[in-house]
């Protein structure tokens, strides 16, 4: 049976992508992972963490990086911080109406902490000790986009492409709080070489420079990255390896685009703004009126 390939564009203001454990850094790969990618398949299929996600797992990932974007990172601090509490939590708390009457509501504020770190003080949640804080370190990608194929049988890939092209759930890119920055833009291609594939897809917004493609090799390096189950966040290794794609030498015939028109200061000749608009870039008179 011919294999079939899906490609798709995953680009957004921030995104992150990551096969580490979550812990007080929160780190991101250059690219989107495989686990990553299936887990928001599977979401715009509507699955849940428990289903059974074999079939996806059995899908050939690559993936190309358009735009590498920016490494950022996030600071962030849980907890050890007043809040302020509403007048019924206040009025709920003999002692603390009536320091508030006596000081005004800006001492209505209690200590909050991370769980481990709180107690409880006549039925309000405190802070054992206000300086017990966590702090984390997001790791993000600011203004990337790569695209992403998958590959497998045909009605896998067809069954992919129409979830991606209407999700069951809103889709993020490796965190909830990072939604694309527009459709995936699924495209179905009727070979399994996924360079090829690739090729067939435009790239977002492309950088300059060589691009680069992973590609899923068993003779590849080993990341743990092969999603099992993701109830459990169990994953197991696969092979991966990078390909090169060199940038082209020399440059094709060059065409105005609206990026290339000065729309704000119209030479002399032109009577029209769609006239002015229509001239080519390379008209040595483009922004010389003519001599008399």
């Amino acid at each position: 049976m011919t294999d079939h390939t899906v490609t798709f564009t995953l680009a957004g203001p921030m995104q992150a992508w990551s096969s580490a454990a979550r812990a007080a850094a929160r780190p991101t790969a250059e690219a989107p992972t495989k686990s990553g990618v299936l887990g928001l398949v599977a979401n715009a299929l509507g699955r849940t963490r428990g289903d059974d996600i074999t079939d996806l797992a059995a899908l050939r990932f690559a993936v190309r990086i358009d735009r590498p974007g920016t490494h950022e990172i996030d600071y962030h601090t849980a907890g050890s911080g007043p809040f302020p509490l509403l007048p019924g939590e206040v009025l709920r708390d003999p002692t603390l109406a009536r320091t508030v009457s006596r000081l005004g509501w800006q001492a209505a504020t209690r200590n909050y902490a991370p769980p481990r770190n709180i107690e409880a003080k006549g039925g309000t949640l405190v802070a054992k000790r206000p300086e017990h804080g966590v702090i984390t370190r997001s790791h993000y990608l600011a203004d990337a986009a790569f695209t992403v194929a998958l590959t497998g049988d045909q009605d896998t890939v067809a069954t992919v492409a129409d979830a991606l092209d209407r999700p069951a759930r809103p889709l993020f890119l490796g965190r909830k709080a990072f939604p694309p920055a527009a459709p995936l833009d699924p495209r179905r291609h009727d070979i399994g070489d996924q360079l090829d594939a690739l090729a067939a897809h435009p790239a977002h917004r492309p950088a300059e420079g060589d691009t680069t493609v992973y590609l899923e090799d068993p003779a590849g390096e080993i990341v743990a990255d092969q999603p099992v189950d993701y109830a459990s966040r169990r994953r197991t290794g696969r092979g991966q390896r990078r390909h090169l794609i060199p940038s082209p030498t020399a440059a094709g015939p060059q065409t105005a685009t609206p990026a290339d028109v000065d729309f704000f200061t119209a030479p002399a000749t032109a009577t029209t703004f769609t006239e002015f608009a229509a001239r080519p870039a390379n008209d040595p008179d483009f922004f010389t009126p003519p001599q008399d």
